[in-house]
């Protein structure tokens, strides 16, 4: 262009740092691979924890309410004398924990839809920018990459995160601790070394 003097052209022509200090460089880059593998290591244990645990939690309480609908009426709890209102709360507490456990797997299920939806349009606008910066370099083409806003992520995949999701995640897993702790604290108040302490 006509009048400009390009003085960033002679920052290209020094040496780059890493030509200097060579092992330093090299160094650096191991460093950063590695750092960049734990990284994308911590982030696949952190999803496969969180799809676990959603489908941990519906077993349990899925198991857990199978146990006690099978148990009731049956001698062990006529022994210890546990009473039908307690059972019931038990039973109620892991239906509510089993249909928060299916809805925090069907509401993940949408928001890893929503997420896949703004990870491609994302991937859309770089591919736009890499096409702007393969192209020719006329001046229409500079003043259309200049005038192309950077492509942003909405929310970086790292953090993203939802509420509801671990909410009935969440509460999943405090329905099946209440029911089944309730019916062993009832128990437990029924064993002799405990009930004094229980009691």
């Amino acid at each position: 262009m006509e009048g400009d003097d390009r003085r960033s052209l002679k920052l290209a022509q020094l040496p780059a740092l890493r030509d200097i200090y060579r092992v330093s460089a090299t160094l650096a880059d191991e460093e950063l691979y590695i750092t960049t593998r734990r990284y994308e290591q911590s982030l696949d244990r952190r999803d496969k924890l969180r799809e676990r645990t959603r489908f941990g939690l519906l077993a349990l309480n899925a198991t857990s309410l199978v146990a006690v609908l099978s148990s009731s009426g049956g001698e062990w709890l006529t022994r210890l004398k546990i009473a039908d209102a307690d059972i019931a709360q038990s039973i109620l507490l892991l239906i509510l924990g089993l249909v928060a456990g299916a809805l925090a797997i069907w509401w993940s299920g949408i928001t890893a839809t929503r997420d896949a939806v703004d990870d491609f349009e994302h991937l859309l606008e770089v591919r736009q920018r890499k096409a702007d910066y393969d192209g020719a370099a006329t001046v229409e083409a500079e003043q259309d990459l200049l005038n192309r806003p950077t492509p942003k992520w909405k929310i970086p995949p790292d953090y993203r995160w939802s509420r509801i999701d671990n909410i009935l995640t969440n509460f999943a897993g405090s329905a099946w601790i209440v029911a089944v702790g309730g019916i062993a604290w009832e128990v437990a108040k029924r064993v002799d070394w405990c009930s004094t302490w229980c009691g």
